[in-house]
């Protein structure tokens, strides 16, 4: 194998691994990014059911002071159902963090408000009412949605895992030659790509331009077209004598070229060289140069013109 062609497969085998990675890395970027998403929305839920749920204690704390509270006044504390109820409530308190307090002055006025004015020891105790209502709905709605957004992160993590080992499977499929099975492969798969391309592309080209001359939007769309193919072509025709030369060969239609000329130049040298032979005149340059201004055409005397151009004469 020669060094332009280890150079044509390497740089062949670095595309494609290039373009493979590429893909691969954004199939799983994009579920990762997902998954990600959705583990925040999930730790989100978390972090309010944490506030809830503290906010629940603090309630809880509060009334088990107001509790120990009644329970301290109680003339008949000694009996056995009062020592009990004191003992419970104390184990209730030490489970609940420790009331601040402006949750003691309203448990210690809501008491008062018991004994003294039982109007506004209502109205208080259904403010209380209401504040608890709404810690224990904002706890279901909560455990509902969190239950919704662990489904979601769940059904969302087994589609990846299918994904990936359905990509796996894929990518067990391209190894083997050493290699050059993916090389294979990938080429067979841009060379399908292509040809739909280009026969779809040919069936809308010939449509729009039959239809270009008596409709004005199939004719916008034709002249769109007509301009984006013509830079389409510009740029392969760039990039292809581009990869011709990286591949260290030169384009056929110069080599045709060159070989001619060569060729002409030989076969009049050997011709000038047959007629000195037979007529025994001394042949010169002057013979080879007329024989060649008569079989050279305009393109190979303008090429030779160039290279005596780049030779400075």
């Amino acid at each position: 194998m020669t060094m332009n062609a280890l150079k044509l497969l390497l740089f062949t085998l670095i595309l494609c691994l290039l373009t493979s990675c590429s893909s691969i890395q954004g199939i799983f970027g994009k579920n990762a990014s997902k998954e990600q998403k959705q583990l925040t929305k999930v730790e989100s839920l978390e972090k309010e059911q944490s506030v809830n749920s503290q906010n629940k204690l603090t309630q809880i704390s509060s009334f088990a002071f107001a509790t120990k509270l009644s329970l301290n006044t109680s003339t008949n504390k000694e009996e056995p159902p009062i020592l009990f109820a004191l003992s419970m409530n104390d184990r209730i308190m030490s489970l609940s963090p420790s009331p601040s307090i402006n949750d003691i002055n309203e448990m210690s006025k809501l008491f008062n408000d018991y004994l003294l004015n039982k109007s506004e020891y209502k109205r208080e105790l259904a403010k209380k009412d209401v504040e608890i209502e709404t810690l224990q709905k904002k706890d279901v709605q909560l455990k509902n949605e969190w239950n919704k957004e662990i489904d979601r992160y769940k059904e969302l993590a087994t589609n990846t895992a299918l994904k990936a080992d359905t990509l796996k499977a894929e990518l067990d499929d391209y190894q083997g030659w050493l290699g050059l099975k993916a090389v294979g492969k990938g080429l067979w798969q841009f060379t399908k790509s292509s040809m739909w391309i280009l026969s779809i592309g040919s069936v809308l080209f010939i449509i729009l331009r039959m239809f270009a001359s008596s409709n004005p939007i199939a004719g916008a769309i034709f002249s769109v077209l007509s301009v984006i193919g013509g830079y389409i072509i510009r740029i392969i025709n760039v990039i292809i004598p581009r990869a011709v030369e990286f591949s260290g060969h030169i384009a056929t239609s110069a080599y045709n070229n060159v070989k001619g000329i060569l060729t002409k130049l030989v076969d009049n040298v050997q011709f000038v060289r047959d007629i000195e032979k037979t007529t025994g005149a001394p042949a010169t340059l002057k013979d080879v140069l007329d024989g060649l201004e008569k079989s050279l055409n305009d393109d190979e005397k303008k090429i030779v013109n160039d290279i005596k151009i780049k030779l400075g004469y």
